[in-house]
């Protein structure tokens, strides 16, 4: 958990969240380590720090239980909910809370497409997802050399059969947590959608005042 996650039940407004969800070992962790490590380069640049960092650590275990950090990127503060695999029974229970869902999928494991498109239908359908929430969907493994491409994959999640039921924004994203490619762009649309939801909320709150 980072330092950072306390903050988020402090005073003023609470920063929205971002739910990030996926089958085991898709790479959700690395990427959270790679946000975390550019929003502390973004923060250096900023006060003109200047030094060497360490390389970033690709060893993981799976997650078990709930992993919380409190981000700012580009002036926008959200927090990101990472729920490990282990607890997949239970992830429909944190939806209600999230203001737009990160799902991760393993472009390199077909074995593990089927779950990963059961359990995100099964997301989908839940009455605690609301229809207004976005969805960022990472192609994640995009490095591993035979990894499924993304026409590949939409056929075999039928990702156009289950957008077509739902009426959430889908936005399909491909990184490699591995090499970092992609990553700062897929942070820095999750920065937009969090700002976009924050006026939204904010305009929603005038209106009832």
């Amino acid at each position: 958990m980072s330092s950072d996650a306390s903050d988020a039940s402090s005073s003023g407004p609470k920063p929205l969240e971002v739910l990030l969800l996926g089958c085991s070992r898709v790479g959700k962790t690395v990427l959270v380590r790679h946000f975390n490590r550019l929003c502390e380069d973004q923060n250096a640049d900023l006060s003109g720090a200047d030094g060497k960092r360490e390389p970033l650590s690709m060893s993981t275990e799976p997650t078990v239980g709930v992993e919380i950090d409190k981000m700012t990127y580009r002036g926008v503060t959200f927090v990101m909910r990472e729920v490990g695999s282990a607890m997949m029974s239970t992830w429909e229970s944190y939806c209600s809370n999230c203001a737009a869902l990160m799902y991760v999928i393993d472009a390199s494991n077909k074995a593990q497409v089927s779950t990963a498109a059961i359990q995100f239908l099964n997301i989908l359908r839940s009455s605690k997802f609301h229809e207004s929430k976005p969805i960022m969907l990472i192609l994640n493994k995009q490095d591993v050399r035979h990894c499924m491409s993304r026409l590949d994959l939409a056929s075999l999640m039928r990702l156009n059969d289950i957008t077509k039921t739902v009426r959430n924004d889908v936005h399909i994203l491909e990184t490699s947590a591995y090499t970092g490619r992609g990553v700062s762009e897929l942070l820095g649309f999750t920065t937009k959608v969090v700002f976009t939801l924050q006026k939204i909320y904010g305009l929603q709150q005038q209106l009832h005042h």
